[in-house]
This record gives structure tokens, C-alpha cells and sequence, in this order.
């Protein structure tokens, strides 16, 4: 299992799309299309944070559970464009801003916590990292209408929360190459995949 983090606008979804057509994995996206809820926070997001997140974090367990079920089944790897392991990134984002309760976050902590302990930690993560400026061109270059406000101070806050996150990875065992892909650079990112793949190109 691979999983592809970074903040909005780092080129993930791309990158997924690419590496499974290259090594022959499923793919698993998140779930942004399908949301109700997304168009609702970006409006309003100290009405709707909690609900979003415990929207999300369901939906990516969901995910998850599909991926493994899919590997044992089928006997092939599998690529995220972003996991569960990566909605706390959101939801710490969320609670500092003042979009969920101490109380609030205090359950989503707990329900994440009772998640991931059932959850198989990825093999691999590749976390993109990419200037500030490059995501907010990325995110107005495919022109997703609830996305055209973001400001940028969020993105900065994701990007910060995001060494968190990658320090929990590590810390339940997972390997993290970091990336620097603001220039797309692909070549790190095959000699890493090899070591995790039959080597099927």
C-alpha cells in the first residue's frame, strides 16, 4: 500500500493517476466529487468542520478497508491520492481555526484513534512538497469552483500540521520519502516505488 500525501494543490491526484498506469496498482482516490458537504464548508466552515470531518474520516476508512480487501484479493498494490492517516492534517487545521469544539475534536481524535487501530499502516508514503505559490496555481488551474477563495494562510497551516502527521507515520512504522516536486520530478519517486513493487513497468 501507497499512500501520496501533500497539502491541496500538490499535484497528488496527478501523481496517482500516473503511477498506477506505470506499475500496474489500483487506485484509490479521495472522495471530493461525491461530498455533499464540501461546497457547504468552503461557505461556511464553523457550521459544518465537525460534520465534514467525520464525513471524511468515514469515507476514508471505507476507502481503506476496500484497498485491503482488494490486495488480499487480488494480489496487487494499491496507490491513495490521500488516507485516512492524512485526514487529521484537516481536522487539526479545522479545530485551530475554530471550526470544531474542544469537545468536538476531542471525539474525532478518539473515533480516528479506534480506527487506525485496526487499520494496515501503508508500506509507503510520498509526501509531495511544493511551494505555496505552485499549489495555488495547480488548485486555480483545474478550476474547481468551491475552491477559487482559498486563502492562502490555509494552505500554509495545512503544510505545517502536514510534519505532524508524516512524524505519526514514521512512528507506526511507515516509510516517508519526501519529495521536493515543485519541478515534477519523477526520477526519486521511481527508485522508490521499485522497492515496494515486482518491478513491473
Amino acid at each position: 500500500m501507497i499512500i501520496i500525501e501533500g497539502i491541496i494543490g500538490s499535484g497528488k491526484s496527478t501523481l496517482t493517476d500516473h503511477l498506477a498506469e506505470k506499475y500496474g496498482l489500483k487506485a484509490f482516490y479521495e472522495p471530493v466529487e461525491s461530498n455533499p458537504i464540501l461546497e457547504k464548508y468552503y461557505k461556511d466552515p464553523k457550521r459544518y468542520g465537525f460534520e465534514m470531518q467525520l464525513w471524511l474520516l468515514s469515507h476514508r476508512l471505507d476507502l481503506h478497508n476496500k484497498a485491503v480487501k482488494y490486495e488480499w484479493d487480488m494480489r496487487r498494490q494499491t496507490v491513495f491520492d490521500r488516507s485516512i492517516y492524512g485526514d487529521i492534517v484537516f481536522g487539526k487545521t479545522n479545530y485551530l481555526d475554530g471550526n470544531m469544539t474542544t469537545q468536538q475534536y476531542d471525539m474525532y481524535m478518539k473515533l480516528r484513534d479506534q480506527m487506525l487501530s485496526y487499520c494496515l499502516t501503508p508500506q509507503l508514503c510520498i509526501y509531495l512538497n511544493v511551494d505555496i505559490d505552485r499549489a495555488i496555481s495547480n488548485i486555480k488551474m483545474r478550476g474547481r469552483e468551491c475552491e477559487k477563495e482559498m486563502p492562502r494562510e490555509y494552505l500554509e497551516k495545512l503544510s505545517v500540521n502536514n510534519r505532524e502527521m508524516l512524524l505519526d507515520l514514521r512512528n507506526r512504522g511507515c516509510n516517508v520519502v519526501e519529495i521536493d516536486y515543485n519541478e515534477f520530478d519523477r526520477v526519486k519517486i521511481y527508485e522508490e516505488i521499485s522497492k515496494f513493487t515486482d518491478g513491473n513497468k
